[in-house]
């Protein structure tokens, strides 16, 4: 049986990528990547930002979880 983890989440994206192909195998509990469960999220410019304002989604690790966990073999079938 699956873990319900964000690596093997529908909505998990690692960084630098556009979306989730990764094998089991290339499973690291400490990659970091968006859940794009629901749209970013806002967020207040800072004095670095030079008036660019910007959205984020939520960063997770790939062994992070949460109840909203859709198995990513179940989006494809």
């Amino acid at each position: 049986m699956m873990e319900p983890v964000c690596f093997d989440c529908m909505y998990f994206v690692p960084e630098g990528t556009s979306h989730n192909d990764l094998e089991s195998d290339q499973w690291d509990e400490g990659l970091a990547g968006d859940c794009r469960r629901h749209c970013p999220v806002a967020r207040e410019p800072t004095d670095d930002d030079r008036h660019v304002n910007y959205a984020y989604w939520p960063i997770v690790l790939a062994s992070d979880w949460c109840g909203e966990f859709w198995p990513r073999e179940k989006a494809k079938g």
